[in-house]
């Protein structure tokens, strides 16, 4: 009777932060810098990200892509931060984007009886829920900083 239970909470509740728009120019040059910004502000490593989808058409200079990135907290509990941006890039030069981020709290754990199963609710009354909370508000923070640096990056924040 091998089971799971999965806890899967958005950290971005009651914020409204998840999109923002940009036009004018070079709106796709996020390809080039969101990796290196997720490694270095989430500390981890490239295998911790996944760019899911990466496309452009080049006949009209339509683009989408989207990145998971992962940072694990402790054994159970891991951030995933998704973050979505499609636009056009038409001449070049000058285009829009609009980028979307949602961030999630994924808490997974493996029982093999009830016994185990019943061990993990308490465990998770008496303690697990408030280091959940702490977790939870680490990775709001972290979120809000990826977000303040894609807007900086585009000249949207000083």
């Amino acid at each position: 009777m091998a089971g799971k239970i999965l806890y899967k909470d958005d950290i971005f509740i009651n914020l409204d932060v998840e999109f923002i728009s940009y036009v004018g120019e070079w709106p796709f040059k996020i390809r080039r810098f969101i990796i290196p910004l997720l490694k270095q502000i989430l500390e981890i490593s490239s295998c911790d990200i996944i760019p899911k989808y990466i496309a452009w058409d080049r006949t009209d200079g339509g683009f989408k892509s989207r990145w998971i990135a992962e940072k694990d907290f402790d054994r159970w509990t891991k951030a995933t931060i998704d973050i979505w941006c499609w636009g056009c890039q038409n001449n070049g030069i000058k285009g829009w984007m609009k980028a979307k981020i949602q961030p999630f709290l994924v808490t997974e754990y493996y029982y093999a009886n009830s016994i185990q199963k019943s061990f993990w609710y308490s465990y998770c009354l008496l303690f697990y829920d408030n280091q959940r909370a702490k977790y939870a508000e680490r990775g709001r923070h972290l979120s809000l900083e990826i977000w303040k640096q894609i807007q900086k990056k585009y000249g949207m924040r000083k």
